[in-house]
């Protein structure tokens, strides 16, 4: 338990690949598969689950990093199992901005060489500071009322088309992702529309981000009064339509 800027958080750590250490940093997975061209990018490693109150859920989890964001203030985060102790150290220099396209509930950013990696929990501002260095979009978790009032979640995941930023002194860089998102028909490989000719090909219809990223959830969370048009398939009355 601790408390930024006025706001006191509950973290835990999950042991994600039951190893029993708690402490193995994401680690970008190279999955390959004969059915699709497009897919979210796969981390394995533990997780840290932030809240505001004593209980978290599934869809609170972000896969470990070195930097932690929680609203403007940055940490690195040092994991001491001997002396269980999570030591968060406030990083104020070397510091450059980058600007969000929106507010996000969850963010992770990872370096595409493996040297780090962000967590963020809830972002504050149009701009945030970060070491320099290349990052690329790991997962984000939004969300957003509709005009009626109710209340939807959505998650979407980094790709390995997501564009690379550099933090740089000398401006600001621009995180591109989110909104417009567009629908993307997905054609499996080469190699396997070649072996599978004259038989029957399976498209993936998916949903794409400015980003390049992977809408993969988008749910009503709370509330009884949209009109957006719901699934009626059985136990996704809270999904949109197909």
């Amino acid at each position: 338990v601790f408390t930024v800027e006025g706001v006191r958080y509950y973290l835990w750590l999950g042991d994600e690949n039951a190893n029993g250490r708690f402490t193995d940093r994401a680690k970008l997975l190279d999955i390959k598969t004969a059915f699709t061209r497009k897919r979210p990018v796969s981390f394995e490693g533990d997780k840290a689950y932030i809240s505001e109150s004593d209980s978290v859920s599934i869809t609170d989890g972000l896969y470990l990093g070195d930097l932690l964001l929680m609203g403007k203030t940055l940490f690195e985060m040092t994991i001491d199992i001997a002396q269980e102790k999570i030591i968060l150290t406030e990083l104020k220099t070397g510091l450059h901005p980058v600007k969000l396209p929106m507010p996000f509930d969850r963010l992770t950013l990872y370096a595409p060489d493996g040297s780090r990696g962000l967590m963020a929990y809830k972002p504050s501002g149009d701009v945030v500071m970060l070491p320099r260095g290349s990052y690329r979009l790991g997962f984000y978790q939004v969300f957003r009322g509709d005009e009626q009032g109710d209340l939807w979640r959505l998650r979407a995941g980094g790709t390995k088309e997501s564009p690379v930023i550099t933090v740089a002194p000398g401006g600001a860089a621009d995180l591109t992702l989110g909104e417009p998102y567009e629908t993307i028909i997905d054609l499996p490989p080469e190699d396997y529309l070649s072996a599978y000719r004259n038989s029957t090909i399976n498209l993936s219809f998916i949903i794409g981000g400015a980003g390049g990223e992977i809408v993969t959830e988008l749910i009503r969370i709370r509330g009884n009064s949209t009109k957006i048009p719901l699934s009626k398939t059985a136990n996704r009355s809270n999904y949109p339509k197909e």
